[in-house]
């Protein structure tokens, strides 16, 4: 497997840690997805809240399979080029769905959305 393809979202200088704190965080990015969807499903419809759902689904996928690639690699420079890789990566998918979300909802219904979530990504990138 080409590792070059797997080192996006490494948020984590350590790829165990990052691979540990990607297992410790599957049962609240669930909980999250599933609090959304149904968010989405009662303000827009149900469509949109499948395609949001897939969407956050695939997200979470991928970084998984990121963090579990990563744990083999040794060589510091992937490391380092994965960790400012992953934590530019995150910004530009809290923007893009909070760009979803204002497109869906409006500015200030989505606000409170976006709040949230940026927030819980400046917390979880300073842990």
């Amino acid at each position: 497997m080409n590792q070059s393809w797997f080192h996006l979202l490494m948020i984590s200088k350590d790829p165990q840690k990052n691979y540990e704190r990607t297992i410790k965080s599957i049962v609240p990015y669930i909980l999250v997805c599933l609090l959304l969807f149904v968010f989405v499903g009662y303000q827009k419809n149900w469509n949109t809240a499948f395609l949001v759902l897939l969407i956050l689904g695939l997200i979470g996928a991928f970084e998984f399979v990121c963090a579990k690639t990563m744990l083999n690699v040794t060589n510091q420079n992937i490391i380092q080029k994965a960790y400012l890789s992953g934590r530019l990566v995150s910004w530009i998918v809290v923007g893009l769905i909070s760009l979803y979300w204002i497109y869906l909802f409006g500015f200030l219904k989505a606000l409170p959305l976006i709040l949230i979530v940026g927030i819980g990504k400046m917390i979880s990138l300073k842990k």
